[in-house]
């Protein structure tokens, strides 16, 4: 049990992407704050579905596999915003 809170611990205490991606898109491509909030409405829907979904569909699957698929999707997902700089 201690191996995945350790691995947790880093990720969270591990510096992002999101100031660096944050000052691109303000001051690079020039998005509004109308744009950042309806990005921020998306995330907390996303969320919010996400939730529902892991309680409907996902509640019986095993541990071990559904963090290492969420984990593929989350890397998959973040790479889209090499997209958006090139």
């Amino acid at each position: 049990m201690y191996k995945p809170l350790i691995f947790i611990f880093l990720v969270v205490l591990a510096p992002g992407t999101y100031e660096a991606m944050f000052y691109f898109e303000n001051d690079v491509l020039l998005f509004d704050p109308n744009v950042f909030a309806l990005l921020n409405v998306l995330s907390s829907v996303a969320s919010i579905v996400g939730v529902w979904t892991y309680r409907v569909f996902f509640k019986d699957v095993a541990l071990r596999k559904y963090l290492v698929w969420t984990t593929v999707g989350f890397s998959v997902a973040q790479a889209f915003n090499l997209l958006l700089v090139g």
